[in-house]
């Protein structure tokens, strides 16, 4: 368990982690802290048993169990949250799921690929299949493509996509 949180630590934290998040607060003019990443945290996070620090059915067992001390225990014992995006959720929102079907059928998008497969991905996703990133990247490449090649596309589709904040 030492050996893969060693990796996490050396790998995944500052190349991932950390970096979405500097790149995040910085897109929003906020400086960021991440206390438990400090040196002296981590110094001694390391000298904690195995036990204190991990096991099957439970992360951050230290953390969890001081955070109990001084917040409720709801927020003390949240699941462990990444860095979710309600993309998923927005292509099933009718607001947005018109748009993107609407451009699913434009031309644009029969120029480049199967309409057909374009509306199962659309079907699949509302039966609870996520396919969001497919089609976040084929809505996008659409608008983009739409954007920097106009002359491909019609007026009203220009005037939407302008309108359309992404």
């Amino acid at each position: 368990m030492t050996q893969m949180q060693y990796f996490d630590i050396n790998t995944w934290l500052p190349y991932d982690i950390l970096h979405k998040a500097d790149r995040m607060s910085m897109c929003n003019s906020l400086e960021v802290r991440v206390p438990l990443v400090d040196k002296k945290v981590a110094e001694f996070a390391s000298t904690m048993p195995v036990k204190t620090r991990i096991t099957p059915e439970e992360t951050k067992i230290a953390l969890r169990t001081a955070a109990e001390r001084e917040m409720p225990k709801k927020t003390a014992l949240k699941e462990k949250l990444g860095f979710p995006s309600p993309i998923a959720s927005w292509i099933n929102d009718p607001k947005y799921h018109e748009r993107i079907v609407h451009e699913f059928h434009s031309d644009t998008a029969k120029k480049f690929f199967n309409v057909d497969q374009l509306d199962f991905l659309l079907k699949q996703h509302a039966e609870g299949k996520s396919n969001m990133q497919k089609i976040f990247t084929i809505y996008t490449f659409i608008l983009w493509y739409q954007v920097y090649f106009p002359e491909d596309t019609t007026e009203e589709t220009v005037k939407l996509v302008h309108r359309t904040k992404i």
